[in-house]
């Protein structure tokens, strides 16, 4: 095998699925502008703002350019990007910006997030000084661009940690929440206890307090009821500023402008938004599968709201949960 033959690569791998699309692909049948709908939201869940890395390769010296790699299906989204980059926090930060997004649209994801062998081509974390060498011997046609059976860098998904991160999605969630394998959970505890190179600082995945410091990043990992780990979504120290990129066609210069803009959420715009998703849910659920979901969902809202000692109940109010819901 030579050294620019396909190969797998030790990643992070998240697989999610949007729960209740099925539902929203059949009316859109019939209701063109759910179509439109749909196509736009998938568009922007699939072009969110990926989460990069740069660091000095130890063995060659070259600095390596990671960007998480994001793929859309239908109701299910993959997410991927090599170990090497360290990006955790980076990675579930993507993850919990996927969440509310698809809140936001009406809809819960449902997930499994794990650390598992996936196909990784090299052009997607090519250090400036090979990119600039490839376009210039493009310019030249010094090298075969392509190969007989196509481009080795066309948007795959491929792997053993696919399959991982979609088994804990299918057979271990149940609910909408976004499950954190055993493999990935080990892998965080040893940034923590000095066994991984790298910090175990939570950043961004959460905010700072008053001295400048983050909690572990394992503290955004719950244990449920069932005793599956999960992301906390709804932790207090959550972080919900996001970074956007933007850009902005301007043919009087006959260009377009690149920027970046802060979409800054407080905590209770958050805990007000997602309290109105799971409301209009529940009274508009008729399936008992899909309402024991979101009865999960409001449950582990209100308990977020007890926890949350410095804010929680003084900034919304539970959502209201009947006997039979509360069991």
């Amino acid at each position: 095998m030579s050294d620019t033959a396909p190969k797998y690569t030790e990643c992070y791998v998240a697989f999610l699925d949007i729960l209740g699309f099925g539902e929203f692909v059949a009316r859109s049948q019939d209701e063109p502008e759910l179509l439109e709908q749909m196509v736009l939201a998938l568009n922007e869940v699939a072009t969110t703002t990926s989460p990069e890395a740069v660091r000095r390769d130890s063995t060659s010296g070259e600095l390596k350019h990671w960007t998480v790699q994001v793929r859309a299906f239908s109701d299910s989204i993959f997410l991927f990007i090599p170990t090497e980059s360290l990006l955790v926090p980076h990675f579930l930060s993507a993850v919990r910006r996927l969440f509310y997004l698809v809140l936001e649209m009406g809809f819960c994801l449902r997930g499994g997030v794990t650390i598992g062998s996936m196909y990784w081509s090299d052009a997607w974390c090519q250090s400036p000084r090979k990119q600039d060498a490839s376009e210039s011997e493009k310019k030249t046609g010094e090298v075969e661009i392509y190969r007989r059976f196509g481009r080795t860098d066309l948007p795959i998904a491929l792997g053993k940690g696919l399959i991982e991160a979609y088994t804990l999605e299918n057979s271990v969630a149940v609910y909408p929440r976004i499950v954190i394998g055993d493999k990935l959970f080990t892998h965080m505890k040893g940034f923590e206890n000095g066994e991984n190179q790298g910090n175990s600082s939570s950043f961004p995945l959460c905010n700072s307090t008053s001295d400048g410091t983050y909690p572990k990043i394992t503290e955004f990992v719950r244990n449920d009821f069932d005793g599956v780990r999960f992301l906390d979504v709804l932790h207090p120290r959550m972080n919900h500023t996001d970074v956007t990129r933007k850009a902005v066609a301007k043919p009087s210069q006959s260009e377009t402008v690149h920027s970046a803009e802060m979409n800054v959420v407080t905590r209770k715009q958050r805990l007000k938004s997602v309290r109105a998703s799971i409301t209009r849910a529940m009274a508009s659920a008729t399936d008992s599968r899909v309402r024991m979901k979101y009865d999960w969902f409001a449950n582990y809202f209100n308990e977020t709201l007890s926890r949350d000692t410095d804010e929680g109940l003084n900034l919304v109010e539970p959502i209201p949960m009947t006997t039979e819901d509360s069991e």
